[in-house]
């Protein structure tokens, strides 16, 4: 009986890093998502939808996503830097998406609101 040698098996189910980590996959980046390199890649259709998904689940529903490729540009306008800031975070967590290019507005506080 002969036996496999672990060591040049590879598993299609494992996930590993690649010896040589591109910028893209870079976890100290803030741009991108760590998980971005080992996910199977969504159509941009699927990707905006999900986004779209997430961005509302965290009522932000003023932010237009657009995908291109594994990146994505948001849009729109919200009230405070935190909305800004929270639309960037959460969008690096869905699956598919590597980078992420904010241009959010942030509108400025009414007087009835000071």
């Amino acid at each position: 009986m002969t036996t496999a040698n672990p060591s040049t098996m590879s598993d299609p189910h494992t996930l590993s890093t690649p010896s040589s980590m591109s910028d893209a996959s870079d976890p100290t980046n803030p741009n991108t998502s760590p998980l971005a390199s080992t996910m199977i890649k969504p159509t941009e259709q699927e990707l905006q939808r999900r986004v779209k998904n997430c961005l509302n689940r965290f009522e932000l529903t003023a932010v237009e996503p657009v995908a291109t490729e594994r990146e994505i540009h948001l849009s729109g306008n919200v009230p405070t830097a935190n909305d800004r800031s929270l639309a960037t975070a959460v969008v690096r967590t869905v699956p598919g998406v590597l980078t992420v290019q904010n241009d959010i507005v942030v509108l400025p506080a009414s007087e009835d609101s000071v």
